[in-house]
């Protein structure tokens, strides 16, 4: 080692080291990223291993202690060299403590890159959320004939759903929380300044909600990094730019809705009480909107549901070369030249063909039951002649045994069955990568310019990725679910659907005329005056004619118990408003679909004729849908992490490879503080 000039800049080399080593691709230095930084990285909060490989690699500057320790020039020929000072105990000290401090770093810094090196190769595709490569259960339900068979159960499930739901045969005005609002606030007729002023509140919610969503998106990608949400780790050269905008779409529609549903409650409490925005449908009924609006949207997205895991589950085991999707396909469940590998390849040359029969044949012959079911229940519910009229019987189960607790059970699994199907996806939460194509199109992603200039110049254009196009009906599909096991199967009672309730056979009959009584004795999304729908002498209307039916005295009521309440007559309006025209008399209409056994939850309660006796069931199968809920936002928020939930899993893979830097992996996934840490942080 030669002799450096005073003033120098050049580093000396001390043996033993290598000088100028050539870094690896994508490391960091040492500085970048502090140990800590890496164990909450890995999802640790610390660990105390200190493993330390055996030949360091010094790449620090000279310190002070080098420059005093290097040799001193030559002196001129002919004279005496200068005697050497020897250095005081106290700097010798000094220069000791300083070196061991380097030398501390040079070792951390080096095992920190093994580490890194380590990770990346072994654990990162590992790690995905819900991985079938690190979890039996992952691997038993992400596997490809389950992932089909979840689709068709919530199909058929969802049929259950609309032609089981009582409401469904009901013909008075339907009413419905936030969709109601927002149809209301839109569409509801009014004064030509009043209309004009709401439609002005809603613009206004509207952009308020579209700037919330967008905010909402860039909070989720660049604080918590979820990939579900765009989060570009840098590691991907060829991944789409565009693709950070992933899942705004989604949260915009969610958050304008919101806005909207939020925003009419403040306006209502500022307008007056005739100009307040109502959850009316604008004299749509509850048999139309069951089965024309929400019926036909529920069903058309699970037909693509089913369309649309089978293609990309296809797509996934001919195209994907990377992932977990390649891993998990070429390692676990279609190997090369399997059955189901063949069965792909043929799927995915004919892809084009075969999806959009398959959607077109779904649709139209589930729309054409729909329309169908339709036509059948309006023609029964508004026929005035005879009696004992039924609607609603099924082939496939009785009137019995679809009580509000079967109801509420299917809704509530069908909800968790939604989410599953989400979470089921093999790349899932990370759906901006791959060569998965949009369900019946030959395109990856859906892009859209906008329609003026001065917006492209100052906005990207609107991107979603070909995942969120085919998930997005199952995420707004969510949103009914929401609102049928909570807002409708929970708390259902006949009268908020204008329908009798008898409550010693438990059977429900619909009141189809005449209209203006259902609005007063109903009228809105609760009944005002639900006690007078429960043992009301109306029900003798069932089998027995209009005017022999009124023309009796209160004691040829006695096969109903006389359990209905004081404040019914026989004097009711129902019975003489336009008594005298046929088309408008009282009638009365059995619903065979299902019952009621008089267990009611929230609100008003009249003790007398609901009991609570089984309230509590129907409050903990709440628990179902809330569990798949809380697992979906925990595996989005814990993706590409070590947590409690996969440690032993990790450390049995780990233990496999003979990799010298995986005994400071062990250490840290071993340590028992290696819950995931939701606190912000830096991937390594």
């Amino acid at each position: 080692v030669g002799a450096a000039p005073r003033g120098s800049t050049r580093r000396r080399t001390p043996p033993g080291t290598i000088e100028n080593r050539e870094r690896p691709a994508g490391s960091e230095d040492a500085g970048d990223a502090p140990l800590c930084g890496l164990t909450c990285g890995l999802g640790a909060c610390g660990s105390d291993s200190t493993d330390a490989p055996q030949s360091p690699v010094d790449l620090r500057p000279p310190t002070m202690a080098d420059v005093a320790e290097a040799p001193a020039a030559a002196p001129p020929q002919g004279q005496a060299a200068p005697r050497k000072k020897k250095p005081s105990l106290g700097k010798q000290v000094t220069t000791g403590i300083s070196r061991t401090v380097d030398a501390g770093k040079t070792v951390l810094s080096t095992m920190e890159r093994g580490v890194k090196k380590t990770y990346d190769a072994l654990l990162k595709e590992n790690l995905k959320a819900s991985s079938p490569m690190t979890s039996s259960l992952w691997y038993l339900l992400k596997h490809p004939l389950v992932r089909s068979l979840t689709t068709i159960v919530v199909l058929f499930l969802n049929l259950f759903v609309y032609y089981g739901d009582p409401a469904t045969f009901s013909n008075s005005e339907s009413y419905g929380t936030m969709i109601g609002d927002i149809w209301h606030g839109w569409f509801e007729p009014e004064q030509i300044g009043w209309f004009l002023l709401r439609w002005l509140a809603m613009i206004c919610l509207g952009l308020l909600g579209l700037f919330v969503g967008i905010k909402l998106q860039h909070w989720l990608r660049d604080t918590w990094h979820l990939a579900l949400f765009g989060y570009d780790n840098g590691e991907n050269e060829k991944r789409e730019p565009l693709a950070s905008q992933d899942g705004a779409l989604f949260l915009v529609i969610c958050s304008t809705c919101m806005s909207w549903w939020i925003g009419l409650k403040i306006y209502n409490r500022c307008m007056p009480p005739n100009h307040k925005v109502g959850s009316g449908m604008h004299k749509w009924d509850y048999a139309f909107f069951n089965l024309m609006l929400a019926g036909l949207f529920t069903f058309s997205s699970d037909v693509w549901n089913v369309v649309t895991v089978v293609d990309q589950m296809a797509q996934s085991i001919e195209h994907e070369t990377s992932g977990v999707s390649a891993e998990a396909v070429g390692m676990l469940y279609a190997p090369k030249g399997s059955r189901l590998e063949r069965c792909a390849a043929w799927f995915v040359k004919h892809r084009l063909t075969l999806t959009r029969v398959g959607l077109m044949t779904g649709w139209c012959l589930g729309g054409g039951i729909m329309i169908w079911r339709y036509e059948v229940t309006k023609d029964v519910l508004y026929d005035t002649s005879g009696t004992k009229h039924e609607v609603g019987r099924s082939p496939f189960w009785t009137k019995e045994g679809n009580t509000e607790f079967t109801r509420h059970f299917v809704a509530c699994v069908v909800a968790f069955l939604n989410v599953l199907i989400v979470m089921q996806d093999w790349d899932f939460p990370d759906f901006s990568e791959g060569e998965i194509k949009i369900s019946a199109l030959d395109i990856k992603a859906l892009k859209f310019e906008h329609c003026f200039e001065w917006l492209r110049k100052h906005l990207p254009p609107i991107y979603v990725s070909g995942k969120w196009v085919n998930y997005l009906g199952v995420l707004m599909g969510m949103g009914f679910d929401w609102g049928y096991w909570f807002m409708t199967t929970l708390p259902f009672r006949p009268c908020d659907y204008a329908q009798l309730w008898e409550s010693k056979t438990h059977n429900i009959y619909t009141l189809t005329r005449p209209k203006k009584v259902q609005e007063r004795r109903a009228g809105d999304a609760a009944a005002k005056r639900c006690w007078w729908f429960t043992d009301n002498p109306l029900i003798s209307l069932y089998d027995h004619e209009f005017v022999e039916a009124r023309n009796q005295s209160a004691a040829w009521y006695d096969p109903l118990g006389k359990t209905w309440p004081e404040g019914h007559s026989l004097d009711d309006d129902a019975w003489y408003r336009n008594g005298d025209d046929k088309d408008e008399r009282a009638h009365v209409v059995l619903v065979e679909t299902g019952s009621f056994t008089g267990t009611y939850t929230t609100g008003e309660r009249d003790e007398y004729i609901y009991v609570a006796d089984g309230a509590w069931l129907l409050y903990v199968m709440c628990l179902i849908p809330i569990f798949a809920i809380l697992t979906f936002w925990y595996l989005v928020f814990t993706h590409e992490k070590v947590h409690c939930f996969n440690r032993k899993n990790v450390m049995a893979m780990i233990s496999q490879t003979g990799e010298e830097s995986s005994e400071r992996l062990k250490a840290l996934v071993s340590s028992k503080r290696c819950c995931v840490c939701l606190a912000k942080k830096e991937h390594v």
